[in-house]
């Protein structure tokens, strides 16, 4: 492969929507209604404070697009342990089996993932990348290439997402494989 590679792709979000409880529904409402009368808009993250559950190099790939989020008026989602782990996985697994799509050579997606370990969510989003730049370089890179690509962009700045994973391997051959999972719990 050429030096310097950069390439980034994404996944369409879906929807789902699991069935919802009478009494569910009529809180969600009502709190819907009440925050929608006084006006409410989510909270803009001033500041990108490092998380615990990240390495360096995933830190370095979700600040970058916290950041983003935030100029765009969209509020930073939260880290979640059992999201950094999938989309570790995810980065392991096309790391350690040299492909890079948002399907497994099987033909699995990170949809599948979600159900496997039963993560509740609304709507979910994954956008990878892989490049062979050096190990101090590559995080900033895949950021720059997330934010640079309008559909990767898009799915990063959207509102609905309160939740992420960032995970992020190295192939034998020094290929970096970055995931970063999006979710609406």
């Amino acid at each position: 492969m050429p030096a310097n590679v950069v390439r980034a792709t994404h996944t369409a979000p879906e929807r789902h929507h699991p069935p919802l409880r009478p009494t569910l529904v009529a809180v969600l409402a009502a709190w819907i209604l009440a925050w929608g009368a006084q006006g409410w808009h989510p909270a803009i993250a001033a500041a990108v404070a490092p998380s615990p559950l990240l390495n360096v190099n995933e830190q370095r790939i979700l600040m970058p697009l916290v950041s983003a989020r935030s100029a765009a008026g969209a509020a930073g989602p939260q880290v979640d342990s059992v999201l950094v782990d999938l989309a570790r996985a995810r980065s392991a697994d096309m790391a350690t089996r040299s492909y890079f799509s948002h399907y497994t050579p099987e033909g699995g997606t990170f949809f599948d993932l979600l159900g496997r370990y039963q993560v509740p969510y609304l709507y979910a989003g994954e956008t990878i990348a892989r490049n062979n730049y050096a190990d101090d370089q590559a995080p900033s890179v895949a950021a720059e290439a997330f934010l640079d690509s309008p559909p990767h962009r898009a799915v990063i700045l959207d509102p609905q997402y309160n939740s992420v994973g960032v995970g992020q391997a190295i192939g034998t051959d020094r290929m970096h494989y970055y995931t970063v999972i999006l979710v609406r719990r």
